[in-house]
């Protein structure tokens, strides 16, 4: 192309760019005359369309489409939205038009340049994000538009490693990553161990982390399943190239897999906030929001262009907000009482804290029609003040495989095997592992207003963590820097939760837990001869005054520690929470 045509397409781009200012508020007028016909095709059926919905693939002619043939040539502009709210979705956008930072988000779309994130055909649309998943593009974006990218992903995964490796080294001024080739050959030919970490760094920090990995590339257009391994491999190039400590087998477990859980969970909740169909501040508070509930999709979506560009949101509202989404707050006091006991010592504690709690409810077990991993799970984190620990648990039990066992008039019962990610540091109790299980969901009908739900799941820990009091007896371990105040394990653990309904909200619930931990890696003297169980369970009752309501709880917490070697004595711990709070749901 010649000097002179460049400059004459860029002189035709501006002033079409000009005029299509100017022409917004008629063409918005438009729209809205256009909203009746967009109802009464609505009315009359979607039509179905030949061509693929476009991310500039080419036109659509279903009946929650409305062309502004008025002012602008037939296929140069179409908008789509929400089959349901045809009216109302036509509307909004002429409000968009007409609003400066719309406006040109909108039409850089007709008169920009081709390529980015959807290439620009000669018919452009707003898409439908996640509509023609089976059509060519389905292959090669995701429910919100990002471009199906592995090696994308595999740049950020490197590129966080080495943003945490430059921290460490140049900032905080780590003992532990000065590496080169001859430490990484060190580290991969001796092989995993166990460290010594705090607590909260091995089972929450560490999963925090692996959470950057798996998000790089969830937000790169790749599924659940296909982002673990990314994950897995993040955290493997971590341990054997990024410090010059041994590779420990349980920051492997947890920065990969107990990655993978936070990481899915902060993915579905930063969608909730996400809305590609706004502008001006709203727009920008919730892109906001996600960058900070998951910052690698924040930065992907703000440097592909989507946080700003206003097109059509998910067309299946699981990959956005689900339609049995429940959401709750809880504020109030727990008082708790800790007393253990050996042959040789006892110790009785009691304290009083606030705490606030948050519990989202993502989908329904029963009621969900697509179900894929992670469209239903069920997440609670607690935030104590005046406790150990801030973060004082975090849960999160999500379903990989979801099917119905049998569906009756007044009951229905499924099964699912779920990942259960578990981290509770607090006076009532310090325990963390990753979990995968078989649970057992039923539901019984008592009326119109009232129901009565099971829960039973049955899991094996690949890894857990426990308190003990001996994990120091024996000196330390070689290559660790300080002692661990708990030890490393694995074993079988169950639930069982019951609880009544009243128009959908839990108004009462009874539970138990148990827990098996064999020692895998312990005190230097006795690391392999530990058996820890973890016993804990109550009933709670919530009493709703429309969206808010007042509740309370008590749950008891008992471990039992048995040490076959001689010289160390078993251990008991008892511990009991009452809680009295403030509920309000706020979804």
């Amino acid at each position: 192309m010649s000097r002179a045509a460049r400059i004459t397409g860029t002189a035709i781009r501006s002033a079409c760019r000009r005029t299509a200012r100017r022409l917004a508020p008629l063409a918005a007028v438009a729209m809205i005359a256009a909203a009746p016909q967009a109802l009464q095709a609505q009315e009359a059926g979607p039509r179905a369309s030949d061509s693929p919905l476009a991310r500039g693939a080419g036109a659509t002619t279903s009946s929650d489409t409305v062309r502004l043939s008025a002012f602008f040539p037939p296929g140069a502009l179409t908008l789509t939205g929400k089959t349901a709210q045809a009216g109302l979705d036509v509307t909004n956008r002429a409000r968009l038009m007409t609003d400066a930072g719309g406006t040109a988000l909108l039409f850089d779309e007709l008169f920009g340049e081709p390529g980015g994130d959807r290439p620009v055909g000669e018919d452009v649309a707003i898409p439908v994000a996640g509509a023609g998943d089976k059509q060519d593009d389905g292959a090669r974006y995701d429910a919100w538009g990002a471009k199906r990218n592995p090696g994308l992903a595999i740049g950020e995964v490197a590129g966080v490693n080495a943003l945490i490796w430059f921290f460490n080294e140049y900032i905080r001024g780590g003992n532990f990553t000065s590496v080169n080739p001859r430490s990484w050959w060190f580290n991969i030919s001796h092989g995993f161990f166990y460290d010594d970490n705090h607590f909260k760094t091995n089972m929450f920090a560490h999963p925090y982390h692996g959470s950057l990995y798996f998000n790089s590339a969830r937000s790169n257009g790749l599924s659940y399943f296909e982002s673990v391994p990314f994950a897995v491999i993040g955290s493997f190039f971590w341990e054997c190239c990024a410090e010059t400590h041994l590779p420990a087998w349980n920051d492997w477990v947890m920065t990969s897999l107990g990655g993978s859980s936070i990481g899915e969970m902060l993915y579905r909740a930063g969608s909730t906030f996400l809305d590609n169909e706004r502008a001006g501040g709203s727009r920008t508070m919730k892109e906001i929001g996600n960058f900070f509930l998951n910052p690698m999709r924040g930065l992907n979506r703000l440097t592909s262009g989507r946080a700003a560009r206003i097109y059509s949101n998910p067309a299946d509202p699981y990959d956005r907000i689900p339609p049995n989404l429940s959401t709750f707050m809880k504020a109030g006091v727990r008082f708790i009482g800790d007393r253990s006991t050996s042959e040789s010592f006892e110790s009785d504690t009691t304290i009083t804290t606030a705490f606030f709690e948050f519990d989202m409810n993502y989908g329904n077990v029963f009621d969900d029609t697509r179900r894929k991993p992670f469209d239903f799970f069920q997440m609670s984190v607690q935030l104590n003040f005046g406790d150990t620990e801030t973060v004082g648990r975090l849960q999160i039990h999500g379903n990989l495989f979801t099917t119905d066992i049998a569906k009756g008039e007044n009951s229905h019962h499924v099964f699912a095997i779920t990942q259960n990610y578990d981290y509770a540091n607090n006076t009532a109790l310090e325990f963390g592992g990753l979990s995968y299980g078989a649970g057992f969901f039923s539901r019984f009908k008592m009326s119109e207003t009232w129901t009565f739900q099971t829960n039973v799941n049955i899991h094996v820990y690949l890894l857990s963590a426990v308190n003990s009091e001996f994990a120091f007896v024996g000196g330390r371990p070689p290559n660790t820097e300080r002692f661990r105040e708990y030890d490393f394990g694995m074993g079988p653990g169950a639930w069982a939760r019951f609880g009544f309904s009243h128009r959908g909200r839990q108004v009462a619930g009874l539970f138990y837990r148990f827990t098996f931990s064999e020692t895998l890696n312990g005190s230097a003297v006795n690391g392999g001869n530990t058996h820890h169980t973890v016993q804990w369970g109550g009933f709670q009752g919530v009493f709703p005054i429309g969206r808010w309501g007042v509740g309370a709880d008590v749950t008891a917490y008992v471990r039992r520690s048995s040490f076959e070697d001689a010289g160390f004595v078993d251990i008991k711990q008892n511990v009991g929470q009452f809680r009295f709070y403030g509920v309000f749901q706020s979804f």
